[in-house]
């Protein structure tokens, strides 16, 4: 009977000892889900392209918007005079924007201009949205 009670005494604090150990080195982050730091996806992607780009004209001005992508960080606009595909023909107009929208006061009345935005997440930029066209125009004179 000794002998028994000597077992189960080692074995206790056998099991309680090595729990222990399990929840100092979770604490510590060296095991377990314990840690903080979250590992690198080791294949990041982009995020999704926006969707729904639109916007209107007024005098010396187009107003763009978009809808906003779930992991997008920041968003670039890019416009052109020419109808483009790859954003790296075109002009950047507004970069890092956290933002769905954008006014662009660097237009001239008359003038047709070309649109694409894309979403950057992780240093990774989207494809382009689809493509709007517009003419800024001056407001009829008033008799």
């Amino acid at each position: 009977m000794r002998m028994l009670s000597l077992f189960n005494t080692r074995s206790l604090t056998s099991v309680l000892a090595a729990g222990l150990l399990v929840v100092a080195l979770q604490l510590m982050g060296c095991g377990g889900d314990g840690g903080t730091d979250p590992e690198p996806d080791p294949d990041p992607t982009p995020p999704a392209a926006p969707s729904g780009l639109n916007g209107t004209s007024g005098d010396a001005q187009i107003t763009l918007e978009w809808n906003a992508v779930s992991d997008a960080e920041t968003y670039t606009v890019y416009r052109a005079t020419e109808a483009f595909s790859d954003v790296s023909s075109a002009t950047p107009v507004g970069e890092g924007l956290s933002a769905t929208d954008l006014t662009d006061t660097d237009v001239s009345n008359g003038t047709l201009y070309y649109y694409r935005v894309t979403a950057t997440a992780e240093d990774l930029e989207s494809d382009a949205s689809n493509q709007i066209d517009l003419t800024p125009f001056a407001a009829p004179d008033r008799p």
